[in-house]
């Protein structure tokens, strides 16, 4: 078979759509990184809300709360894979009874029994809000520690779907689309459902320079067959270090 006659290969085959006008830009980020990607936004920013509105809520207590006697009336295990001890305590402010369930510490899960008492401090203006005092209160994380691993999985999820998105962009509006030659063909069993393929190239700049380059990408189709040498392929270029197999 002549090499003229040979099919079109293309690295991700989505891309026909680009070349052929149906898509202004080559895909960015793809639906499952978005599924995954806004979830871990929105999740990012509610912990970092809980952390702040946790840390107000304990300074608030500190400068302003009341300390007083609770009666413990239930205690129990989580049921969690690894369970924390609870205790449901009654405190009564200005002949109003609360209640609330709270992790304590071990040692004191331990030592203290239903009918025991415990202290917690209260906030005047809201005497239904009320914690454990630090000597009965189980540790919690840091605000610092929540902040960090909070931002960490917004930036995270930020760079991954949001860089996917500004390369879509910037290869499109940047890069000519040039004819090349595939030079070989690379296939690896991958761990996920699918192919890692690597694919070599050759081809042409608008000025005529010659460039060799490689792609590697994930295939699952289940079309995929290894492609004969020698076959085209097109390539977007933006400069002679920034090019790739569409």
């Amino acid at each position: 078979m002549d090499e003229y006659e040979k099919p079109l290969v293309l690295a991700q085959p989505f891309n026909w759509e680009f070349l052929t006008g149906k898509a202004r830009r080559i895909r960015g980020a793809t639906w499952i990184d978005w599924l995954w990607g806004i979830p871990a936004v929105i999740l990012a920013i509610v912990l970092i809300v809980s952390a702040l509105n946790d840390n107000h809520l304990a300074d608030a207590l500190a400068a302003d709360g009341i300390e007083i006697n609770a009666d413990i009336i239930d205690k129990y295990m989580s049921s969690d894979r690894n369970p924390d001890p609870y205790i449901t305590y009654r405190y009564v402010v200005d002949g109003r009874t609360y209640q609330r369930d709270e992790r304590i510490r071990d040692e004191y899960y331990r030592l203290r029994e239903i009918g025991d008492q415990v202290t917690v401090r209260y906030l005047p203006d809201s005497p239904s809000v009320a914690r454990l005092t630090t000597r009965y209160a189980a540790p919690t994380t840091s605000l610092q520690c929540w902040l960090l691993t909070s931002i960490t999985l917004l930036i995270g999820a930020v760079l991954w779907v949001g860089g996917k998105e500004y390369l879509s962009f910037r290869w499109s509006a940047r890069g000519q689309v040039c004819d090349g030659v595939l030079n070989g063909v690379q296939v690896f069993r991958s761990s996920r459902q699918g192919r890692e393929v690597r694919y070599t190239y050759a081809f042409h700049t608008p000025s005529g320079k010659k460039i060799e380059g490689a792609r590697h990408v994930f295939r699952n189709d289940p079309g995929f067959h290894e492609p004969p040498l020698g076959s085209p392929v097109k390539v977007l270029y933006v400069d002679d270090d920034t090019h790739r197999m569409l």
